[in-house]
């Protein structure tokens, strides 16, 4: 089962390893073992509901969204946190009306034959009672649930308030859905990106580079759409849910600053950066934006990814004005940068 599966993933330069490929085996013999009334597909197969946990860079998203997209075409793919925000838009928008949680899950997910949230993590006890109601509503409507966490379901919203309502709300989530532990300590993107930028110079040019995101971070990304960051407009080659990437000579030549690299570093998890020039005391403002960048996110403990050659980033700065600032840039390329 799932050949069709491992054929896009291998065309896409993606190799599961073997935690990765026990999950599907798990999947494909959960589906067969066990009855339910969810709907049945064309293909007379049946979709059920998931829960896999791991470490970050596991691969949890990138399983479940090719999983999915496998077995049907009514799929619905959000961030957790942005799915919330929906719901408490619907509840604001309809407020005054009979169950609106109800009318939420028969306006928005009637169609929907799988609803994959990623990221799945409570924080507070307004949606800790929210979703537990949304996923028993859609149990009612046959939709598949398939959610991926840092986290297990006991360790869910750990010391909140009426956290044993919550946590009863969403014990079917252990019984009845596959509940799979993703295991292994390899960061899975950690290594592809190593992969990626071991080949030549010439061979990361922009096409690779958009084929190698997408299929790493983001298959619905969007590339060439302005990125908005405290409320403006900056230049951007392309970003998704869990990534930004940017074109130095273009992005650090526009008039961006402290709090928009703080903002971009809230927002996504991975920054790739590409096209670097030399730069000297001409190119001062660059310099010291580029500087202040590494400054925020060093802090941040953000990841960053320079697709250039090591040699090439570390002596970037020839110029003499900045030298005492570039030292410590110089430190921190080297800590939390990814470069070959």
């Amino acid at each position: 089962m799932f050949k069709k599966l491992y054929d896009v993933l291998a065309e896409e330069g993606i190799h599961l390893d073997s935690y990765q490929q026990e999950f599907l085996k798990a999947y494909s013999a959960f589906q067969d073992k066990r009855q339910s009334k969810l709907k049945f597909l064309s293909k007379n197969q049946v979709i059920k509901s998931v829960y896999v946990w791991g470490k970050v860079g596991r691969g949890k998203t990138l399983l479940l969204k090719a999983l999915s997209k496998e077995l049907s075409n009514n799929v619905l793919t959000t961030h957790f946190s942005e799915f919330m925000l929906q719901v408490h838009s619907f509840l604001k928008s309809h407020q005054g009306k009979k169950d609106p949680l109800t009318l939420f899950c028969k306006e928005v997910l009637q169609k929907v034959d799988i609803l994959l949230l990623d990221e799945f993590q409570i924080e507070d006890i307004g949606d800790a009672m929210i979703i537990g109601k949304v996923f028993n509503e859609l149990k009612k409507h046959n939709t598949a649930i398939f959610l991926s966490s840092n986290y297990p379901v006991q360790e869910l919203y750990k010391n909140g308030l009426q956290r044993d309502k919550f946590i009863k709300s969403i014990t079917f989530i252990e019984n009845e859905f596959l509940y799979f532990n993703l295991e292994g300590s390899e960061d899975y993107r950690s290594k592809n990106i190593d992969n990626f930028l071991n080949l030549s110079q010439e061979e990361i040019n922009d096409r690779a580079i958009k084929k190698f995101l997408k299929s790493n971070f983001d298959m619905n990304a969007c590339f060439g759409d302005p990125l908005i960051l405290s409320k403006r407009e900056f230049s951007a080659k392309g970003y998704g849910e869990q990534f930004v990437w940017l074109d130095f000579q273009v992005f650090f030549s526009e008039a961006n600053m402290a709090k928009d690299y703080l903002e971009l570093c809230e927002t996504y998890n991975w920054v790739f950066i590409n096209n670097f020039r030399k730069l000297s005391d001409l190119d001062i403002n660059i310099v010291r934006r580029f500087i202040s960048f590494l400054d925020v996110t060093y802090t941040k403990g953000s990841k960053i990814c320079a697709l250039e050659k090591q040699h090439f980033i570390s002596n970037l700065y020839e110029g003499e004005t900045l030298q005492y600032l570039w030292h410590r840039a110089q430190s921190r390329l080297q800590e939390a940068l990814f470069i070959k």
